[in-house]
């Protein structure tokens, strides 16, 4: 079966070289899909399923986006490409971001052989994650998982911590009043924060805000579930990996 990959950079001879050396370090299956110099780019291409490939790898440093950024923006629409992100620079600085916006490995540009092995290991959900830095653990997870991060992170963002706890409380039934005391706040306060809630909501009374609310709540917890279950079945086995040196 037919794997495609993707290259990222903004620089043409690094693209070219990269393209030439895969090639012949990946089994026959792997095929690059495009290469292209800049985020928006392979944004363009991400949108497109015809043109969507299977992995792609991602420069950090680029003058339109930072790969980081890409990494995201494609993440926070896609729950089965692998990301991989790549740098010319130590790979401390960016290890941590790219596992937070969804990457699934992170590695340095010029070592090939590692590139093309990420590449391969990240096939079956499994993560490869930065194993050019040995005394730092990063939280590296699935394209899967990570799309559930960020929907998670997204849909709690609406609301900041204070107006979350308003709204849990609006849902058990609470009062402005009781809301208020059980805050330390002036209910004038609280009637201020349900009216911005609103806003945010885009709701315009509080049973529509609660029902708003519980909607949000339900779309994650349907995420985690889904989750779950995919993860059932893609590891009815789970064992530990061995991590080899880059």
């Amino acid at each position: 079966m037919q794997k495609t990959y993707a290259i990222v950079d903004n620089d043409p001879l690094v693209l070219a070289v990269m393209r030439n050396v895969l090639s012949k370090l990946l089994p026959s299956e792997y095929v690059c899909k495009w290469c292209v110099k800049s985020g928006v780019q392979a944004l363009k291409y991400c949108q497109v399923t015809k043109t969507t490939p299977d992995y792609i790898l991602i420069d950090m440093s680029m003058k339109d986006m930072s790969g980081v950024e890409v990494i995201r923006a494609i993440r926070e629409k896609n729950n089965n490409i692998i990301l991989i992100g790549m740098t010319s620079y130590d790979c401390r600085s960016y290890a941590s971001s790219v596992a937070q916006v969804g990457g699934q490995a992170m590695v340095a540009k010029d070592n090939f052989k590692g590139l093309a092995e990420a590449l391969q290991y990240c096939d079956n959900q499994k993560v490869y994650g930065c194993r050019c830095v040995r005394d730092v653990a990063y939280d590296f997870a699935t394209p899967q998982e990570s799309f559930i991060r960020l929907s998670k992170s997204r849909s709690r963002s609406v609301l900041p911590p204070q107006e979350l706890k308003i709204m849990d409380l609006l849902s058990k039934g609470c009062t402005t009043n009781q809301i208020a005391a059980q805050l330390g706040l002036m209910p004038n306060t609280i009637n201020t924060h349900i009216h911005r809630i609103y806003k945010k909501l885009h709701v315009s009374n509080r049973v529509q805000a609660i029902s708003a609310f519980a909607a949000m709540q339900n779309r994650e917890q349907t995420s985690n579930l889904q989750y779950f279950n995919n993860s059932l079945q893609n590891h009815p086995n789970p064992s530990q990996e061995t991590d080899n040196a880059c």
